[in-house]
């Protein structure tokens, strides 16, 4: 394997641990936000902590484990192990093509969609804040 291979594999497994931070800390502040509006009678006040749940609910994980599966299909096709497409050099060619071609659109939508994963995380937990001070507002001092 060399220095690029490695590097792109380290680059991958990084951003593979931020997705499930993200993610972990998503599922977490959820329920955070359940243990903290129990009980609660709905009421306006609490629209933006519903907000903020479903910022964190936004998660693009499904576009890089297509690209993954992709990237797999991309490689056994190149090294003439793809069953559907075999050894011919014209279907490798055209398979190869198509596959890249989708890999592409892949990568783009992830790396959008991870943007606004970024964006949507800490739009929540703006909301959740804003929920709270809005909550401490209307709650009577005792």
């Amino acid at each position: 394997m060399g220095n690029q291979d490695v590097v792109i594999t380290r680059f991958w497994e990084q951003q593979e641990k931020y997705i499930y931070y993200i993610i972990a800390l998503s599922v977490a502040a959820i329920g955070f936000v359940i243990i903290n509006t129990k009980g609660e009678p709905l009421n306006w006040t609490q629209v933006p902590v519903g907000l903020a749940v479903i910022s964190w609910g936004f998660r693009f994980l499904q576009y890089v484990l297509s690209s993954l599966y992709a990237n797999k299909e991309y490689l056994d096709v190149l090294e003439g192990k793809h069953e559907k497409v075999g050894v011919h050099p014209q279907k490798i060619q055209a398979a190869a093509s198509g596959i890249r071609q989708a890999l592409e659109s892949n990568s783009d939508a992830t790396q959008s969609l991870g943007t606004y994963q970024n964006i949507f995380f800490y739009s929540g937990i703006i909301l959740y804040l804003i929920w709270h001070v809005i909550e401490m507002y209307y709650t009577p001092i005792s």
